[in-house]
């Protein structure tokens, strides 16, 4: 079962990479949930800085709105990266990612969400075999000279903790009573 911990400088973290200030996005007990992830290892979150951006017209025809400033920065970014884009707004483990991209020589798909995103969507994408997640962050102002990206991927104790996961949530499930249920 997956203990509790303490609130940490991991949930602030995590808040920072997926929240972004964005109340709609506001999970306290998915946020505890990939700090526990984090602290024991089981995800890596990298923080790097893109530099220096700055997006055309013609560069934004053809991609719709929402985010389309960010998509093509993750686009570029991606390209520059090695990767190839395989399409904006796709479906990936039962939710849409802004940009999804897979790398031409090791296969290693990429889901971009640009902005804030669902915490949730972390674990479910990493379920996915040689998927990493990249959230790039809302910039303060256009033209945006330096923009966060943070790259989360499983780490090195994340079969054991990923197991622990799916025991303790068919376990609450298993407590969960129907309706139609008989009492006792």
């Amino acid at each position: 079962m997956i203990e509790s911990i303490e609130p940490s400088k991991s949930i602030t973290f995590i808040r920072e990479a997926f929240q972004q200030g964005d109340i709609r996005y506001e999970d306290p007990e998915g946020a505890h949930r990939l700090a526990h992830f984090l602290d024991n290892k089981a995800i890596e979150i990298e923080k790097i800085m893109i530099s220096d951006i700055e997006v055309s017209a013609e560069e934004l025809k053809g991609v719709k709105p929402p985010q389309e400033v960010y998509k093509i920065i993750a686009r570029r970014f991606l390209e520059k990266e090695g990767y190839h884009i395989i399409g904006y707004e796709r479906w990936l483990c039962g939710g849409k990612v802004d940009v999804l991209a897979q790398h031409s020589s090791n296969k290693t798909v990429v889901a971009v969400e640009c902005c804030s995103c669902r915490i949730t969507k972390a674990l479910d994408f990493l379920e996915r075999e040689n998927t990493i997640l990249w959230i790039l962050s809302l910039g303060e102002s256009f033209p945006i000279h330096e923009l966060p990206l943070f790259i989360v991927k499983r780490g090195p104790n994340w079969e054991k903790s990923i197991e622990l996961y799916h025991q303790d949530r068919i376990s609450e499930l298993r407590k969960i009573k129907n309706i139609l249920d008989k009492n006792p």
